[in-house]
């Protein structure tokens, strides 16, 4: 639910999607069974029973039975038991020639090594879980935490005991303005509560202040439009300052001091483009603790402590691994941070003395999980939102004349269930392109693969990368030898970049310097896309046709004031594109499909107003060139629909699931790929006896 460094709000209708016919060969269905019981239910000895199923089972590859083995000593760890060594130890024996997990299963055997004492003696507890858990700032006694409530946009304070949450009503529903708050955080008395705020009407953050009582009036301390995004993270001990982090509008990030009385900004240190996930200040005020990236192309993370008043910095955990979400133990002696440095994401320890580390990192926990830290309580207790998701890539088959769906949609894939969207079919329909969050973020560089996949044997090749991918499909270059990916830099320029199948080399096509949703359609001289890009400083946009090769622009359609492109796709004998228009009525926005032609004429609307909750749904055309397909969101299901492009009545083709989105139909028409499934309800968690642990590990 909470937005991710501001670059767009992570809202999705919390509706999961039904058990739909597996298609996948007996083994890979297998372990993607028992993936999905342990990733996403998080029922874990089922898990275990489904993998030692797959190991029982006659002919299975090593590569999938080496795969069920460690997720058994994944599991047994999880639920503290010592059979984990064992499975750990039989993956290290029997598959020595699977490489990467026997070095994985030798970390995790170390890392157990270090954690004997106490890994059994974590109790993680569940406190909640709906649509009103967020992270937020929780209370030194763990009374109280300060949250965005998602269902309005609004500041909501989580009685942690009776399970109660009181709004502050600084506004009653999405529906009366698109404004939200964000970063919610105790004053030291808790009487005030600092907060983000995004304002719809001119598009900016600010940060305010509000009494914590339900009806207070705010007050705006900063509101600046060459500050793009604010993070508020701690208040000074005498209540009389903010610690912030600021975004600024070429996206360099800052981290200040914000005044609680007149909202003068003291600036500590600029971080340049290596944005920080969280910032914390310790518990005597003297410390801030953060993380950021290495490098700008890259995944991994280091954290750093400066002193409250900036004289001094100092590196608290460097290395080849993705350390993020620091926070201080009540104490202030430790730092607790998340790691992948024994694979998967654990939660690690390291002492500090006056602002330095003291000693190595210690070994907390292993696999903690998807999850978005919130902080400790002064018991020890640590709080945390753990996040799971069914959304996931599905095909059904199509008849190409009707345009209607044959038959149930199938899930395309068992690796890394409910990570998996955005698919398109290659040219001759052999293959599926799609992207898999595999990386060790849930956001940013290196987050997302590049997986092609074999449609006759289920074949994956994976293409790993450093790019930061962004909100767009991957698109086949009409050879089908290689794909075309647009990704975006810490700046926020775009770029686009050639994905050759062969050798796995990214290519830089084109950096286009400019900052813009990649909504484009590639022609077919693999060469020229046509892209809706617009300008920040005028807020006007347009479609554009776009060199790759040289960079010249061409203008060929610009949509009226207010109206803006959300999708764009190229007709199959390339005369026309097909468009997918928000149109913003005040404070709401209804969606329109029409076409036009390739010089900007002959603009004519399909279909007057879809009603629509996810802005980005896919257009595609059927091989003719004769139907635009779109989809209609309703409850309880999103629909298919499509439109005759000559004009005429729409028909719906059958196909349904709940959220359903990025849909794309291969070039004979006969199957449809299409993402569906959402983030399930997230889950307020608490792990008891991290103190005693963190003694033991010492």
């Amino acid at each position: 639910m909470r937005k991710t460094h501001g670059w767009g709000l992570l809202m999705a209708v919390l509706l999961a999607v039904p058990a739909l016919p597996q298609a996948a060969p007996a083994p890979e269905a297998m372990l993607g069974a028992a993936l999905h019981q342990e990733r996403v239910t998080g029922n874990l000895q089922e898990a275990i029973e489904g993998y030692r199923k797959l190991l029982a089972t006659k002919g299975v590859p090593r590569s999938l039975a080496a795969q069920a083995q460690y997720h058994i000593g994944i599991c047994h760890e999880k639920l503290g038991n010592q059979e984990a060594r064992k499975a750990f130890e039989n993956v290290v024996r029997n598959f020595p020639d699977q490489k990467d997990l026997a070095t994985q299963a030798r970390q995790r055997l170390a890392a157990l090594d270090g954690g004997t004492k106490h890994t059994g003696g974590l109790t993680a507890r569940q406190v909640a879980t709906g649509p009103d858990v967020d992270i937020g700032s929780i209370t030194l006694d763990g009374r109280l935490m300060a949250m965005t409530h998602w269902e309005t946009g609004d500041v909501a304070i989580r009685d942690m005991a009776a399970g109660q949450i009181k709004r502050l009503n600084l506004k009653t529903s999405w529906n009366d303005s698109g404004d939200f708050a964000e970063w919610p955080v105790f004053s030291p008395d808790q009487r005030q509560i600092a907060y983000a705020w995004y304002s719809n009407k001119d598009g900016n953050y600010q940060v305010r202040l509000v009494a914590a009582e339900t009806g207070a009036k705010p007050r705006t301390l900063v509101s600046n439009p060459e500050l793009e995004y604010f993070q508020t993270a701690g208040w000074s001990r005498d209540g009389k300052s903010i610690l912030a982090g600021i975004w600024r509008k070429d996206r360099t990030a800052q981290l200040a001091w914000i005044s609680a009385g007149d909202g003068s900004v003291k600036v500590l240190k600029s971080l340049e483009w290596r944005s920080p996930q969280r910032i914390v200040l310790s518990p005597d005020g003297r410390h801030i603790a953060y993380d950021v990236l290495q490098k700008q192309d890259g995944p991994d993370r280091d954290i750093y402590v400066l002193a409250a008043d900036g004289s001094s910095e100092s590196a608290l955990v460097e290395g080849p691994a993705h350390d993020a979400a620091p926070f201080w133990t009540p104490d202030g002696s430790r730092v607790v941070f998340l790691s992948n440095r024994s694979d998967p994401m654990d939660l690690w320890s390291i002492a500090v003395r006056e602002g330095k580390p003291h000693g190595a990192p210690q070994f907390v926990m292993a696999d903690i999980g998807n999850v978005e830290p919130i902080g400790f309580s002064r018991s020890g207790s640590f709080h945390y939102v753990q996040n799971r998701s069914d959304e996931d890539i599905f095909a059904v088959d199509m008849d190409p004349v009707t345009g209607k769906g044959r038959g149930p949609a199938v899930r395309i894939t068992q690796t890394f269930v409910g990570q998996n969207q955005r698919a398109a079919w290659s040219p001759d329909r052999k293959w599926i392109a799609y992207h898999s969050r595999r990386g060790h973020s849930r956001y940013g560089p290196g987050a997302m693969s590049l997986v092609v996949r074999s449609v006759e044997t289920g074949e994956e090749k994976v293409f790993p990368s450093n790019l930061q991918v962004v909100r767009s499909r991957p698109v086949w270059f009409h050879r089908g030898s290689a794909i075309l990916e647009p990704a975006g830099d810490p700046q926020g320029n775009i770029s686009f970049h050639k994905v050759d199948l062969g050798t796995g080399k990214f290519e830089l096509l084109r950096a286009t310097g400019a900052r813009f949703r990649p909504v484009f359609s590639l022609a077919s001289d693999d060469k020229t896309i046509y892209v809706w890009m617009r300008n920040e400083e005028t807020k006007t946009g347009g479609v554009v046709r776009f060199d790759l090769s040289t960079g010249e622009q061409t203008r060929i359609y610009t949509p009226p004031d207010r109206v803006f492109v959300t999708g764009l796709s190229l007709s199959p004998d390339g005369r026309t594109l097909a468009i997918m228009l928000s149109v913003l009525e005040g404070e709401k926005r209804r969606q329109q499909v029409a076409v036009v032609g390739m010089d900007g004429s002959g603009f004519r609307r399909l279909v007057e107003s879809v009603e629509a909750l996810v802005p980005v749904l896919g257009l595609a055309w059927s091989p003719d060139s004769r139907y635009v397909y779109f989809v209609r969101v309703k409850k309880p299901e999103s629909e298919v629909w499509r439109a005759p492009a000559a004009g005429g009545a729409v028909e719906n083709t059958g196909v349904a699931a709940k959220v359903l989105k990025h849909i794309h139909l291969s070039a004979d028409g006969t199957r449809l790929a299409f993402t569906a499934g959402a983030r399930a309800n997230p889950e307020l968690w608490v792990l008891e006896n991290v103190l005693p642990a963190l003694k033991a590990s010492r």
